[in-house]
C-alpha cells in the first residue's frame, strides 16, 4: 500500500496535541482540586484546635470560679465556728519545780524532794521513780465559758505537793483562769534510756503534756493544746567504771551535757473544724480548696 496523504498525517498529529493538551490541563486541575482540600482540611484542623483551645480556657475558668467559690464558703463556716469557739491562753514554766520527787519508802502515795547532790546507780536503782513537776497556768480569753477535760495533774491549791487529781472536766469563765503542775514520772531505768538517747541526738527522745478543748456543738472546732518537755532530772556521773546519776543542786543545765537539761514549751495549737464530729466528717482545709 502506497503511504497516507499528507493531510491525515497532519489531522493525527493535531489530534494526539490536543490530547496531550487536555490530559495536562486534567492534570493540573486535579493537583489545584488536591491543594484547596488540603487548605480546608489545614483551615479546619486550626480551628479545631482553636475550639479546643477555647473550650479548654472555658474549662479553667470554671474550675477557678468554682475553687474561688469553695473557698469563700470554707472561710465563711470556719468564720462562723471561730466566733462560736473559746479562745484559751496556755502558759507553762519553762523549769521545773526543783528538785525531782520521788515516792516515800514508807508511804509511796506521798512524793518528797529528793536531796540534791543524790547519787542513783543505774543497776541497783533502776526501779525507783523519779517524777519532774512542770507549772501550767489556762486562761479563758474567750466571751463564753470554756469547758474542758484535763488529764490527772495538781490542782493549786497553794502547795506543789497537793494531791494528783484524776481526769475531769473543768469550766471556765471569761477571764477565769487556773493553775496546777503536770508530773512526767518514770523509773530511774527508763530516765537514763532517755538520757542517753537525747546523748546520742533520738529526736523523739521527749515526753508531753496534752489536752483538747471542743466546743458543745457537733459541729465546732477541737483545739488540742500539747506542752513539750525534754530533758531529764539528773546528769551522768562515772564512779569506778560504772554509770550513775546525780541531782544537780538547781535545774540549770550542766554545761557538758545541754541536751539532758529539763525544759518545757508551749506549742502552737491545732485547731480541728468539724462538720459533724459524731461522724467524723471534718471541714476541708483552705490550703485543699486551692487544689
Amino acid at each position: 500500500m502506497g503511504s497516507l496523504p499528507d493531510w491525515v498525517a497532519a489531522g493525527a498529529a493535531v489530534v494526539a496535541a490536543a490530547l496531550v493538551a487536555w490530559q495536562s490541563l486534567e492534570t493540573r486541575r486535579s493537583a489545584q482540586a488536591s491543594a484547596a482540600a488540603v487548605t480546608t482540611a489545614n483551615a479546619a484542623l486550626e480551628h479545631s484546635r482553636s475550639s479546643l483551645e477555647l473550650l479548654r480556657s472555658s474549662v479553667d475558668v470554671a474550675k477557678s470560679e468554682e475553687l474561688h467559690s469553695r473557698t469563700l464558703i470554707i472561710e465563711s463556716v470556719r468564720s462562723r465556728m471561730d466566733a462560736a469557739s473559746q479562745l484559751l491562753t496556755i502558759t507553762a514554766d519553762p523549769r521545773p519545780e526543783w528538785p525531782p520527787l520521788e515516792q516515800d519508802t514508807k508511804f509511796p502515795f506521798i512524793l518528797q524532794g529528793v536531796d540534791t547532790d543524790h547519787i542513783f546507780h543505774e543497776l541497783d536503782d533502776a526501779e525507783r521513780w523519779l517524777t519532774l513537776q512542770y507549772r501550767v497556768s489556762i486562761r479563758n480569753d474567750g466571751p463564753r465559758t470554756a469547758v474542758f477535760e484535763l488529764p490527772s495533774w495538781r490542782l493549786d491549791k497553794g502547795s506543789p505537793f497537793a494531791t494528783i487529781e484524776p481526769s475531769r472536766v473543768y469550766e471556765l469563765l471569761p477571764g477565769d483562769s487556773i493553775s496546777g503542775w503536770f508530773d512526767i514520772r518514770k523509773t530511774v531505768a527508763d530516765w537514763s534510756s532517755m538520757a542517753q538517747a537525747r546523748l546520742i541526738g533520738a529526736a523523739n527522745a521527749v515526753d508531753s503534756f496534752q489536752f483538747i478543748y471542743s466546743t458543745p456543738m457537733d459541729s465546732g472546732v477541737s483545739d488540742r493544746y500539747i506542752i513539750e518537755v525534754n530533758g531529764v532530772p539528773f546528769f551522768p556521773k562515772w564512779e569506778g567504771g560504772q554509770l550513775n546519776w546525780a541531782i544537780p543542786e538547781d535545774w540549770d543545765p550542766d554545761p557538758n551535757y545541754p541536751a539532758l537539761a529539763p525544759t518545757a514549751k508551749v506549742l502552737e495549737s491545732a485547731r480541728t473544724y468539724w462538720i459533724s464530729r459524731s461522724s467524723g466528717q471534718v471541714l476541708p482545709s483552705l490550703e485543699s480548696g486551692h487544689d
